[in-house]
């Protein structure tokens, strides 16, 4: 819904933080490729993240966390790859890319669901 809004009103200084969440989701789902893709999006932006919180400043190094856990998993070629993909994103093209890791985190929790509901 954030991302939602965000592409309907532009980007605002929270889209770095919406970003944030979604590339330590997916890292931690697995699917390190878009995560790099999404932290490096946030690294490029014009937007700097507000880390006015504790637990924005607790996010975003979680997030930086990630970053290094995705390079390691991923090889450095790989990694670059993605990286690059994701420094040449607009704003909008990174809320776009925000919504579609949305769907795909989505997926992969309807599928882990289905699968537990077969398991019982």
């Amino acid at each position: 819904q954030h991302l939602a809004v965000q592409r309907r009103l532009g980007p605002s200084q929270n889209l770095p933080q919406g970003l944030s969440v979604l590339a330590l989701a997916a890292e931690r789902a697995g699917l390190l490729a878009l995560s790099a893709r999404l932290s490096a999006a946030i690294t490029a932006s014009t937007l700097p993240p507000r880390l006015r919180t504790g637990e924005m400043v607790r996010l975003h190094t979680e997030q930086q966390a990630g970053v290094e856990r995705a390079r390691i998993a991923l090889g450095e070629a790989a990694f670059a790859d993605a990286w690059a993909a994701g420094e040449a994103l607009s704003a909008d093209e990174a809320i776009e890319l925000g919504l579609a890791a949305v769907a795909e985190l989505q997926q992969l929790l309807a599928t882990d669901a289905a699968a537990v509901d077969r398991g019982r």
